[in-house]
């Protein structure tokens, strides 16, 4: 279903539930005026009511008609029912041509209606002076009490006065006549009553558009899907290809979508104008291919994680895949500071919803413990580019593997100490190192060490200082593909670097497990936005960029050192690289 097709059945739901509604009021005041003791006198009376009582049977009727029709649009609309749609378009063409005729009739008859109900009104009070009968009184309280009159002229009968509205004495004698009051009311205010009558049936016809428009795409839905030999492909935005599929930010085709039509467009560099296919092909079928062909290899994905010791690195990871993914700094607690940066990772296959991917998460015991922490960022780009190296050897190989395992760092996070201040000049100049090479994500450790105006002034200065500085972190903006691109991530980008807090531990709170930091004053929960901002970071780089990380990992960072390898003395030559020390696998 195109855009066309989701507002019109937007528009189409909107008027049923105003339309139920005032079935439902107009079904409910039919049946008080019917059987409510203020109007059984109408009923009761000997007089020439036959005006009034049709009136009140055709409220109900009309109330009882537009519930039907707000059932018929409800299952015509959400369940995509032909027959429901028909029925509901039929009887709101009708609708609309009552209300018109209703319109026009009242606003050429309205002195008529008006001088009749003035008339029965007479008669009625007339016929009350006579005989004092209760069901006369109930008439014409009803009438006085709405039109806040009395009578038919003064002086008023001691009789009439317990009719009229209760006022003081010298109102009695200044209260307007009813039959004036009927009149005045009716020749006043027709212009008004033939707008409402038109003003509905302008709604109404938009509605009955809005169901032939929803009704044809149900048509055309049904044909297609027939044409398929009744088998549905999913649409493309809902595959999960290698390397090219969209990236998640872009929100799928709901599964019960209208598969787009078959087109082709001619050949030459302008690509013509496409035009609709005979029959079904089936091109469509190849993203479902590659869908289940990924999820049985699965894929790789990469993350290193940058920053000196008591940051909470290993924890906001395990944090982030909800598993013990990384190594506990635990572990190298009672270990002497390491004289170099070293580098450590540990690979585990993690599978949700029958997606397996293989995580490798790298560290840097090491990194900025030092006194002299001169070229300390050395280590970490050898390694980054040795992966690089090991990937491009494999692809020059004559007998080269099927699958060429990916060890490429996809993501480095870098981890800034919540100062309050300012950057240090090694954060500046290790992340202006790194961004030439790797995809750079900057994130402000352990926040819930600030206050909230102090983290927000925090942000905005190390902002100013990266921009300052020309370090380019991801997403950079050369590489935004499209405006819808450009505005999602510059909502990223304003919002980095994020101010993040980690922890593997739930607690307790409101009757719920949530994972936090448990602090004297209360508990920092991971998860919540109004205490940090992990739910961002983790939807940015597993919900909607992950692909997009690996993308530009490849046809940027790769690319540019594998055409810088090939142009250096003319062709490769031999690099070690040597493996990361404590390499680890494990199933998760």
């Amino acid at each position: 279903m195109d855009d066309c097709g989701r507002v019109s059945k937007c528009f189409v739901i909107l008027f049923n539930i105003v339309i139920a509604i005032v079935g439902f009021v107009m079904l409910a005041l039919g049946l008080w005026l019917r059987f409510s003791s203020q109007t059984q006198g109408f009923f009761d009376i000997d007089l020439n009511t036959k005006q009034f009582v049709i009136g009140v049977t055709v409220l109900i009727a009309l109330g009882i008609i537009l519930l039907i029709l707000a059932v018929l649009g409800h299952c015509g609309a959400c369940n995509g029912s032909k027959g429901a749609l028909t029925a509901y378009a039929s009887l709101l063409g009708v609708l609309a041509g009552v209300f018109i005729a209703a319109g026009v009739l009242a606003y050429i008859n309205s002195h008529e209606v008006g001088r009749q109900l003035a008339e029965f009104y007479r008669t009625v009070y007339l016929q009350y002076l006579n005989k004092g009968d209760p069901g006369l009184a109930a008439t014409l309280k009803l009438f006085n009490n709405a039109l806040d009159c009395c009578g038919i002229g003064v002086p008023l009968e001691a009789l009439i006065q317990d009719t009229c509205p209760k006022k003081d004495f010298i109102s009695l004698f200044t209260t307007a006549s009813c039959p004036n009051a009927i009149q005045t009311l009716f020749d006043t205010n027709a212009p008004l009553v033939l707008g409402c009558f038109i003003g509905i049936s302008i709604v109404m016809i938009c509605a009955l558009v809005c169901c032939s428009i929803l009704n044809k795409q149900i048509t055309r839905g049904l044909s297609t899907e027939s044409s398929k030999g009744r088998h549905w492909y999913p649409a493309m935005s809902e595959m999960a290809p290698p390397e090219v599929r969209p990236k998640p930010a872009i929100p799928a085709k709901p599964s019960h979508a209208v598969p787009p039509a078959s087109t082709l467009s001619s050949p030459g560099s302008g690509g013509g104008p496409p035009f609709t296919l005979l029959g079904y092909i089936g091109i469509d079928t190849i993203i479902q291919q590659m869908r289940k062909k990924t999820m049985k290899v699965g894929f790789d994905f990469n993350i290193m994680t940058v920053g000196h010791s008591g940051l909470g690195k290993s924890t906001l990871v395990n944090t982030l895949f909800k598993s013990q993914v990384s190594r506990r700094s635990s572990a190298w607690t009672f270990e002497k500071i390491p004289r170099t940066v070293e580098i450590k990772s540990v690979s585990h296959v993690i599978e949700e919803g029958g997606v397996k991917m293989t995580l490798t998460v790298i560290d840097t015991p090491g990194f900025g413990d030092q006194i002299n922490n001169e070229n300390c960022w050395e280590p970490v780009s050898k390694y980054i580019s040795e992966q690089y190296e090991k990937f491009l050897k494999e692809e020059m190989n004559i007998a080269r593997k099927k699958r060429i395992p990916d060890t490429r760092v996809h993501c480095c996070l870098y981890f800034i100490s919540p100062t309050g201040h300012s950057l240090r000049q090694l954060d500046v100049e290790v992340m202006k190192r790194l961004s030439t090479v790797v995809n750079v994500v900057p994130v402000i450790a352990k926040s819930d060490t600030l206050t909230p105006e102090e983290k927000n002034e925090f942000k905005q200065r190390v902002r100013k200082e990266l921009e300052t500085s020309g370090i380019d972190f991801y997403p950079q903006r050369e590489f935004d593909e499209d405006m819808e691109d450009k505005n999602e991530n510059n909502k990223i980008r304003e919002a980095m670097p994020f101010a993040v807090v980690g922890s593997d531990r739930e607690y307790q709170v409101n009757n719920k497990r949530v994972l936090g930091r448990k602090t004297a004053w209360g508990v920092v929960e991971v998860e919540n936005p109004n205490h940090c901002e992990f739910a961002q970071l983790r939807d940015f780089l597993i919900r909607s960029h992950l692909q997009d990380l690996k993308e530009v990992t490849h046809n940027i960072y790769y690319e540019t050192y594998r055409a810088k390898r090939l142009n250096d003395n003319g062709g490769l030559h031999p690099l070690t690289c040597p493996a990361p020390t404590g390499v680890s696998e494990s199933n998760v």
